[in-house]
């Protein structure tokens, strides 16, 4: 009777460490995640981040003016999702807005932007001159290579008539032709 009840007992053990090992990898093996919640954590990250954004322009600026522009400047970067080239594209107009009153903070701003501009003109010149370098570099090589030429055209252009040149070019369609003009001109049987 103790036996039976042993061997019942690990069989069920056994049975339940089995189903619970299928279960494990039937769990690990699942294609698909949920993704409900990300998309809310998302969206109340950008509504942190957006209001962040207007709490700063409370801290930071004294004038209900600069306030305001300030406040269209985090719309507008909300709008723009943080992307740098939306945002230099449509925000950049309303953050001069907010030093507008600021003299030296604008010259500041122009400046900055005299400096970029003259940075990137740089580099676009610098660019094609790199272009153009590599483009002379590789003419001047296929000259070189062009201007090599072979033992045997040299011969030909230098003591071959222009009757025997049309010989020449005119065997080349006929591959046998061309094969016994030679051996003839070199007496090979």
């Amino acid at each position: 009777m103790i036996l039976k009840k042993k061997i019942l007992l690990t069989i069920y053990l056994i049975l339940v460490f089995f189903l619970l090992i299928i279960t494990l990898k039937d769990h690990y093996e699942q294609d698909y995640v949920e993704h409900f919640n990300e998309s809310m954590m998302l969206r109340s990250l950008k509504r942190k981040k957006n209001s962040e954004c207007k709490t700063k322009c409370l801290v930071k600026y004294k004038t209900p003016d600069e306030i305001s522009a300030c406040k269209l400047y985090c719309k507008c970067k909300k709008k723009c999702n943080n992307n740098k080239k939306c945002i230099k594209k449509k925000c950049i107009d309303i953050k001069r807005n907010i030093y507008r009153n600021n003299k030296n903070k604008i010259k500041k701003i122009e400046i900055k932007d005299k400096l970029k501009n003259f940075v990137k003109r740089e580099k676009k010149e610098n660019k094609k001159l790199k272009k153009k370098k590599e483009m002379e570099n590789l003419t001047i090589n296929n000259e070189n290579e062009n201007k090599q030429i072979s033992y045997v055209d040299t011969l030909i252009d230098k003591y071959f008539t222009d009757n025997d040149k049309q010989k020449l070019f005119s065997t080349h369609n006929h591959v046998k032709h061309f094969y016994k003009d030679i051996r003839k001109v070199l007496r090979i049987k």
